[in-house]
């Protein structure tokens, strides 16, 4: 039986966070190889999940190649009790405007449960893209 796209592009683990948050889940997404093409770029996703507060945490980049991962992380915020999200951006080295547009949908949705977005530890190429945005840092 053959793997579908997004089974070959993402890995999701889900187990219990050591630190008393209920929930931890970390997808790796990356496209499969292919033989003379530039490899696309990966981003890795974290979730911890609290009753009232949930930690994101992105490894590498957020830009349009990875931007198919938004929905697992959707997925995941949808399925928690959480409000607000902090964002840690401090191993993000790279975002585009797909990735600037998704941290916006993602404090859109937030905002709806009457929570707040917060981005924390962004530096570098991503904090100047994200200084001309409406999200808090």
């Amino acid at each position: 039986m053959a793997d579908t796209r997004a089974a070959q592009a993402a890995r999701v683990v889900s187990d219990h966070a050591p630190t008393g948050i209920e929930n931890h889940v970390t997808a790796t997404v990356t496209q499969p190889e292919l033989p003379d093409v530039p490899q696309p770029a990966a981003l890795q996703l974290e979730v911890h999940r609290g009753e009232e507060v949930c930690v994101i945490r992105m490894q590498g980049s957020l830009v349009r190649s990875t931007s198919y991962a938004s929905q697992e992380l959707v997925d995941q915020l949808s399925s928690c009790s959480c409000r607000s999200v902090v964002f840690d951006a401090s191993l993000l080295f790279e975002i585009d405007e797909v990735g600037v547009n998704i941290l916006l949908g993602l404090q859109q949705y937030v905002a709806s449960r009457n929570g707040k977005l917060i981005v924390y530890a962004a530096t570098g190429d991503v904090a100047r893209a994200l200084d001309g945005s409406s999200i808090r840092q």
